[in-house]
């Protein structure tokens, strides 16, 4: 559905936008759904929720409680024999770009088992990156465990279709004695802006969520050391030397001023994934960027300051240090290893 094919006032949509919801039992699944629909218009990129578990969770029934649409889900299920697990559903055959450590994945799941059955505010989000000029998309689907007070990524896949997210449910079992919800909290649609919206249509604050303090980020790190070293040892990357978590190849020192983090930079450069040599992002001839470097990523501040003006280097840059499980891009899966080519055109003193 579109604005197009829409007739209702400007005024009146604006009301109906996050409010057509509709909740129904289905005889059959046994679960309880409420459906929250919206226009390509509002340019929905995520869909949260916060849920609380029933405290009589030791039964021996099966249960459920998630979120999801007809392409992904993710949903607590509590299993007769490892208690409560994580369980995201994607469509068969997409391919898995990233997951979270101890993740399984089968044909049409990913699934965290074993997590046990931890009393606390679980919240689970769901996240699209449309790119249009492929025609489809990555989602990815986290959730915040209780235990560990941190977020946890369980999957990113790539499927067809480059549009916004128009649809979401959450469900539940709708049987008592399969029932392990107690209660949902706050549900909202965020934008492709970043701005949050309730399914009620009013403006929400969603607590921050920490996408370097995630629970794979020491494991990660280790993984990704390993990865790097590899690359260099069979000589796919330049022989790069190591500071502060990013690894590194100077071209040219340069005969400027040394840079500063405080500093806004004029530079060249060229973005691509270590993993298969992708390039995300890059400026061409004669259209340089400029940025404070405060505002970038971690590793471009580590790194650029080993430079003067007028130098080039090549960076290696871990996800720790790049944007982590975050999904950043439809073209930078989350736990990416990122390599970047770049000269300092200009530098100009920032305050300090």
């Amino acid at each position: 559905m579109t604005l197009q094919h829409l007739s209702c006032p400007k005024p009146i949509l604006l009301l109906v936008l996050f409010v057509l919801s509709v909740s129904f039992a289905q005889g059959q699944s046994k679960e309880t759904r409420n459906l929250y629909s919206v226009p390509d218009s509002v340019k929905a990129t995520g869909f949260y929720t916060e849920v609380t578990l029933r405290q009589n969770t030791n039964s021996s029934k099966n249960g459920t409680v998630g979120i999801g649409n007809e392409t992904v889900t993710l949903r607590l299920e509590r299993q007769k024999k490892n208690g409560l697990a994580v369980v995201m559903t994607v469509p068969a055959g997409a391919p898995l770009l990233a997951n979270g450590l101890q993740t399984v994945r089968t044909r049409k799941e990913v699934t965290l088992g074993g997590i046990g059955l931890e009393e606390g505010l679980y919240k689970l989000l769901l996240v699209k990156a449309p790119d249009t000029a492929s025609k489809a998309s990555l989602w990815s689907g986290y959730v915040f465990l209780p235990g560990l007070q941190k977020w946890k990524l369980m999957g990113t896949v790539r499927v067809p279709g480059a549009g916004y997210i128009n649809s979401m449910s959450r469900f539940h079992s709708s049987k008592e004695k399969n029932r392990i919800l107690d209660s949902f909290s706050r549900t909202a649609f965020q934008r492709s802006n970043g701005t949050w919206r309730s399914t009620e249509g009013a403006p929400v604050t969603i607590p921050a969520i920490n996408w370097f303090g995630e629970a794979d980020s020491s494991g990660r790190a280790v993984a990704e050391k390993s990865i790097i070293e590899k690359a260099i040892q069979e000589k796919r990357t330049l022989p790069l030397q190591y500071t502060n978590g990013i690894y590194y190849a100077i071209k040219e020192k340069g005969t400027g001023a040394p840079v500063q983090v405080t500093d806004t930079l004029t530079v060249y450069y060229k973005g691509y994934l270590l993993s298969d040599s992708t390039v995300f992002d890059q400026t061409t001839v004669g259209k340089p960027a400029r940025f404070p470097l405060s505002r970038l990523i971690r590793g471009w501040q580590v790194g650029l300051p080993l430079l003067n003006e007028g130098g080039k280097i090549t960076l290696v840059i871990p996800s720790g240090l790049a944007y982590s499980i975050r999904t950043r891009s439809p073209k930078i899966p989350p736990n990416s290893v990122l390599v970047f080519e770049i000269e300092v055109v200009k530098r100009e003193e920032g305050r300090k």
